[in-house]
């Protein structure tokens, strides 16, 4: 299940050599918001992780699956009907097979997660 077009659109997207920045607008009126709470609504942490994954394999245009984290760090509650466009910036490197990422989802001064994972291309 692709996450994009639904819970995010991607409103701009810069990739070159080994970075990816991209701008999102989230849907505050997805499904899964309903159930992650009712009346607080945040963006669960295991979807963030997922909407870099995606926008990583959509730069690479290749399947990824993710093999390692390296670290992972929640460092805010991302609300999205008080905040809805968000950027993330990507760092990344292949080898053989295997992709390296740096990841960040922040607005403004705020960071919502910072991610460093290995995957492996399917």
């Amino acid at each position: 299940m692709s996450f994009s077009d639904h819970l995010y659109q991607t409103l701009a997207s810069d990739h070159s050599s080994g970075t990816i920045c991209t701008r999102l607008l989230l849907n505050a009126e997805h499904p899964i918001y309903k159930g992650h709470f009712p009346e607080q609504p945040i963006t669960p942490g295991v979807v963030q992780m997922v909407v870099l994954k995606e926008i990583l394999e959509k730069g690479l245009k290749s399947k990824l699956s993710l093999s390692k984290v390296n670290n992972c760090k929640f460092l805010a509650v991302l609300d999205p009907r008080t905040t809805s466009d968000i950027k993330v910036e990507i760092t990344f490197s292949e080898l053989e097979g295997t992709v390296n990422m740096n990841a960040k989802l922040f607005c403004d001064n705020q960071t919502y997660l910072k991610l460093k994972a290995t995957y492996q291309v399917s």
